[in-house]
């Protein structure tokens, strides 16, 4: 083969080659152009979830106040925490995102207990309305009135006692939540959040009803039927 042919065959190889190069080059340009996208939607999620793990705090907070100014609407308002834990969890894992969690779980659970208390609190004074009110018409006590008697005087301590576990759960969960506002102060601000404050006079006031409830308890256990 003389230098020509030789040179002719040589052109098709160095086309190939120059065509492997640009591929090469084309890949690499679309991988890097695909791991700057990554980082780039990473950077977007993780800011658009740092703006609703903050709100999401706020209007717990909001939420939270209410629960402790006005029990009464309590149920209502934890079905809206729940939907803000669901958020936050769904958010890129941050330290901000973790005391969020804990924050507003805590506060989740605070409503709900709050309307059990409520619940349980009027449950268990219908419970006794009736007992007393039993025991004052009580003018021919014979079998089946000593009977409703009884039945009443247990349903009265049972409501009672379970007004009174509650209540010591929800004294639980205002004493757990100083904590959980010490972690996330930093993150979030004093004013995101309910004060450790607040919630050491929501345990206060907790207690002195669970002093009332407790002999509440005692007075149903030694209810005369005779």
């Amino acid at each position: 083969m003389d230098d020509a042919d030789e040179q002719q065959a040589q052109e098709p190889r160095k086309l190939d080659g120059r065509k492997l190069a640009l591929i090469g080059m084309a890949g690499a340009v679309v991988v890097f152009a695909a791991i700057a996208g990554a980082f780039a939607w990473k950077s977007h999620k993780q800011k658009v979830d740092e703006t609703a793990v903050v709100a999401a705090v706020a209007d717990t907070t909001l939420m939270l106040r209410e629960v402790l100014a006005k029990p009464a609407g309590s149920a209502e308002l934890a079905p809206r925490m729940d939907q803000h834990l669901t958020r936050i969890k769904a958010a890129t894992r941050t330290p901000a995102s973790d005391a969020a969690e804990e924050y507003v779980l805590g506060a989740r659970e605070i409503a709900r207990k709050r309307s059990d208390v409520q619940r349980l609190a009027r449950q268990a004074s219908a419970s006794r309305d009736a007992a007393f009110a039993h025991l004052a018409a009580g003018k021919r006590r014979e079998g089946a009135w000593f009977k409703t008697a009884s039945e009443l005087k247990r349903r009265m301590e049972r409501d009672y006692t379970e007004l009174n576990i509650s209540l010591k759960t929800l004294d639980t969960l205002y004493s757990g939540m100083p904590e959980s506002v010490k972690r996330a102060g930093p993150l979030f601000g004093p004013n995101t959040l309910v004060s450790s404050g607040e919630f050491q006079a929501a345990a206060a006031q907790t207690q002195e009803e669970l002093k009332r409830v407790a002999l509440e308890v005692e007075r149903a256990r030694q209810l005369p039927l005779n």
